[in-house]
């Protein structure tokens, strides 16, 4: 990923409830990633609503792009560049 700060969104009631879950999912994120990445996690309300809505949206911009996109129109490249444009 060429991005150095990112903001993920979480959603669920482990996240959401669990009192220690935020700070060990925190940690091992921190394991994982390379240091010069910043990053930020987000609690999203309505995760299922929201991502069905970017879902829609990423179908759409496919289907009006698909002659930009010379790879097979589901491939992660093709959905990755939709997500950007």
């Amino acid at each position: 990923m060429k991005r150095r700060d990112v903001t993920v969104g979480v959603d669920g009631s482990v996240y959401r409830f669990h009192p220690l879950f935020p700070q060990l999912l925190d940690e091992k994120i921190d394991q994982l990633i390379v240091n010069d990445i910043e990053y930020q996690l987000m609690l999203s309300e309505d995760g299922s609503g929201r991502g069905a809505a970017v879902v829609a949206a990423v179908a759409s911009r496919m289907k009006k792009r698909q002659d930009g996109c010379s790879d097979y129109p589901y491939s992660n490249r093709c959905i990755a560049q939709c997500l950007v444009l």
